[in-house]
């Protein structure tokens, strides 16, 4: 019975599953963008209280505080969600990989976001400086979430790590 049961065993090809492989990539990317943009958040926020001359948040208050606040409140709820993706992966919950999706539209989101702030609102010596990598940031963003997206729909390692 046991050489059955050894027989079957060395039929059965291995089955990809846990997080490893490719899955590593937009793990550690859910993670680093979530611990980003909450440093963004805490950065950002402490320019409320006292903004730094020459820079896109003392613009906004002369120019109008709704942006930045609300900017910051969408970094602060997207970085909480990131949070929540993360523990969810981490269970190995089977939404999992559509958090993750979410996630990263939400970081198109924020870039677009951060660009139209820095169009709008930043000093000429900020948007010389920024709006290059700004847009660049927008196009790497699409870029990997396309790529992500795709492996997180069509990988077996996917589908058999996210089964709770």
């Amino acid at each position: 019975m046991s050489d059955t049961n050894a027989q079957a065993a060395a039929a059965e090809p291995h089955k990809l599953e846990g997080i490893g492989g490719w899955l590593l990539v937009p793990v550690l990317s859910l993670i680093v963008g979530t611990a980003m943009l909450a440093l963004f958040a805490l950065m950002h926020s402490l320019d409320i209280l006292d903004p730094p001359p020459g820079t896109w948040g003392n613009n906004v208050f002369a120019s109008g505080e709704f942006f930045l606040g609300t900017f910051l409140v969408f970094s602060l709820a997207t970085a909480a969600f990131g949070v929540y993706c993360i523990v969810t992966t981490f269970q190995r919950k089977q939404r999992a990989p559509l958090l993750m999706i979410a996630f990263m539209v939400l970081l198109i989101v924020w870039s677009i976001g951060n660009a139209a702030g820095l169009w709008f609102f930043g000093s000429d010596e900020e948007l010389d400086a920024g709006m290059t990598d700004a847009i660049r940031g927008i196009v790497q963003t699409l870029f990997a979430t396309a790529i992500w997206i795709t492996y997180l729909r069509v990988s077996v390692r996917v589908k058999n790590t996210f089964v709770r």
